[in-house]
């Protein structure tokens, strides 16, 4: 590692070149192990750290077996794609080894710039943007200037991280539209804004955490985290937690594994809502459950649905906007379909996924999120019906599995990206122009809106613009 251009007292740039991330064009894990190490050791006295890293062009030739620079945008993208992923999960395993993660450095791509050592980071962020790459930078920073925020505003990254995450994969009903909730339930006391995260049990396998009634997607990060530093210890491993809110986009917590080459599953369970099939009287909430795989040059497969036919969040965000929804979600009080988001919600029901079939995995969802976490479960949980004014008190269950306890990790995701080649091969029904594989969709939304920008609509933005103007913050 290069020696480190120190800037004020407490800011910390590192200058990361390819040859220290690989070596015969691999990845060395000495010295990215090394360059971990050091960074720990500045994080611990309370530095701020920039890692300013190449060498992500010239791991994606080096993976896609280039021998020379791609000339076109297509090649160079194509080789920047699969560099970054490749080098992110390089960072993320090794800081992971450290106690730290990714999420506390600012980390940029020199190579992906055009542009002299020290970056301006808002050219950085519109030439990654347009190369439809990750941005991992803060528009009103520069690298040299890079600042990381502890205490509340840590909190506050690791919250909107999971929720911009949400709009960005277009599933907006998990996103920024649950701010105005959120704040509504902290200010009436039914969300602990600065909850005591509890270890209830802890084993080489498995753990126990007690969130305290704090921000679900904040417990349920540190469940996966350490479900994730087990299964790399044991093989496999699983974390249990109770006594936490909403946890937003369940599907970002396996995705936290899938980025670090493991398999990841969560799901929680929360209010009761939902009726058992062939029942009446709410026991269940709509259960989501989620499991992501990682892949090597395709995206990762990434299953998050509700075992209701669509998540409740899906009506709510329907009801703001005043659009109806398919007939085929949910019931009206009188048992009958409806399209009316706020009937069904104030007194009808949803619906099972696939009937008797969805409620059994919602069964399931219920045992390893409520029975086994020795949280609230069934009819015990208090109902919801109105977000951010009603509790939400929920438990969840969070595995992750080391392929490479099965096999190499190279072998895994080459017969992972086999698979999903097979999968869009099929031949395609009438009227079907594309197979797709679980989260694909989700992914080119991704892509599209770094590259455009997030829709927020007016509902949610006018919700945003009140909040603002209440807290005395501005607002554009």
């Amino acid at each position: 590692m290069r020696k480190p251009f120190l800037k004020g007292l407490k800011s910390l740039v590192v200058k990361v070149g390819t040859s220290v991330l690989t070596k015969n064009g691999k990845f060395d894990p000495p010295m990215i192990r090394s360059l971990a190490a050091e960074i720990a050791v500045y994080l611990k006295k309370g530095f701020r750290v920039s890692v300013v890293s190449s060498g992500a062009i010239g791991s994606g030739m080096t993976l896609l077996g280039m021998k020379t620079r791609p000339k076109t945008m297509e090649g160079l993208q194509a080789a920047a794609a699969v560099g970054q992923r490749y080098l992110m999960q390089c960072y993320e395993e090794a800081f992971s080894a450290k106690g730290f993660s990714t999420a506390q450095v600012l980390l940029t791509w020199e190579d992906l710039a055009r542009s002299p050592r020290f970056l301006n980071a808002k050219r950085t962020l519109k030439e990654i943007q347009k190369w439809g790459l990750v941005p991992v930078i803060n528009e009103n920073d520069t690298v040299a200037t890079a600042e990381i925020r502890f205490g509340d505003n840590d909190r506050l990254s690791a919250l909107l991280s999971v929720l911009v995450e949400a709009d960005l994969r277009g599933v907006e009903s998990h996103g920024t539209t649950r701010v105005a909730g959120y704040v509504s339930m902290m200010r009436s006391g039914l969300l602990n804004p600065t909850p005591k995260m509890t270890v209830l049990k802890d084993a080489p396998s498995i753990a126990m955490l007690g969130g305290d009634g704090g921000f679900g997607i904040l417990v349920a990060k540190q469940a996966m985290a350490m479900a994730m530093d087990k299964a790399r210890a044991a093989g496999i491993a699983c974390v249990t937690a109770r006594n936490m809110t909403h946890t937003a986009m369940v599907g970002f917590y396996p995705m936290m594994a899938a980025r670090a080459g493991l398999i990841g599953l969560a799901l929680n369970n929360g209010p009761a809502i939902v009726p058992p099939f062939g029942g009446t009287t709410p026991t269940y909430a709509t259960n989501p459950i989620s499991v992501a795989v990682p892949a090597g040059r395709e995206e990762p497969i990434v299953l998050d649905m509700a075992t209701t036919m669509a998540a409740g969040g899906k009506l709510r965000l329907a009801a703001k906007k005043g659009l109806p929804i398919p007939p085929s979600w949910a019931l009206d009080r009188h048992g009958q379909p409806t399209t009316d988001p706020e009937e069904a919600l104030l007194h009808g029901f949803l619906q099972w996924a696939g009937g008797y079939k969805g409620f059994g995995i919602a069964t399931v969802v219920e045992v390893l999120g409520g029975v086994l976490s020795g949280g609230l479960f069934g009819t015990d949980v208090p109902p919801m019906k109105v977000f951010g004014k009603d509790p939400l008190v929920a438990s969840g269950f969070y595995l992750a599995i080391d392929p490479e306890r099965f096999m190499p990790l190279d072998e895994f995701r080459a017969r992972v990206d086999r698979l999903i080649r097979q999968i869009r091969s099929s031949a395609r029904a009438a009227g079907v122009e594309e197979v797709h594989v679980a989260g694909e969709i989700e992914h080119r939304r991704r892509a599209e809106r770094l590259r455009a920008g997030i829709p927020l609509s007016d509902v949610v933005y006018r919700e945003l613009a009140a909040l603002a103007a209440a807290s005395g913050v501005a607002f554009d």
